[in-house]
């Protein structure tokens, strides 16, 4: 299904940046926003954009990184959950103490 392909792809997006294979997580990241889009699902859009900019971060390509956070904050419900937010406020986080 079009969610199992969303979610498969999200987290093999972590997967392969943890090795630091960044190129195909960059790739999984963006398969998986394909299907989110396709479901509108805002939160499946939220949680991918925070991976991607996780991502741009590792790849030091800050500005990238900083518009997908920002893409995410703004996607997230309000009853988001504490883990996601603290995700995402961790990388908006490093993002800031790089331009200090």
């Amino acid at each position: 299904s079009i969610q199992m392909q969303g979610e498969i792809n999200h987290k093999l997006s972590y997967v392969f940046m943890i090795i630091s294979d960044y190129s195909t997580a960059k790739n999984k990241a963006e398969a998986a926003l394909s299907a989110w889009k396709r479901l509108s699902d805002n939160r499946g859009l939220a949680l991918t954009y925070t991976a991607l900019g996780r991502i741009e971060w590792h790849t030091n390509s800050k500005q990238n990184a900083f518009e997908n956070f920002r893409l995410a904050e703004n996607l997230f419900p309000e009853n988001i959950a504490f883990y996601d937010k603290a995700n995402l406020d961790n990388g908006l986080a490093a993002i800031y103490e790089d331009y200090q």
